[in-house]
């Protein structure tokens, strides 16, 4: 008979990310606790100008939705027995 584990909660992130000055984009998955980077080659004078969509979800249930811009360091700050 095998003994089950349990695995520590995890928090993974599916972000999109856009160019506002060209219109450029593209998606990421990143784990919790990463320094973002779209690495977009802007053609436009104006840009880039990259901002971010992002969903956290952690293997509880736990989710949030947020914005934040290219260079942040995203972090979710959850906590499994109080974000519930």
């Amino acid at each position: 008979m095998t003994t089950p584990t349990t695995q520590p909660p995890k928090v993974s992130w599916y972000a999109q990310w856009e160019c506002g000055a060209c219109g450029d984009g593209g998606d990421a998955l990143f784990e919790d606790g990463t320094l973002v980077d779209a690495d977009h080659n802007c053609d436009s004078d104006d840009g880039p100008e990259i901002g971010w969509d992002g969903r956290a979800e952690c293997t509880c249930g736990w989710a949030l939705e947020t914005q934040f811009s290219d260079g942040d360091y995203v972090e979710a700050d959850h906590d499994c027995t109080t974000d519930q």
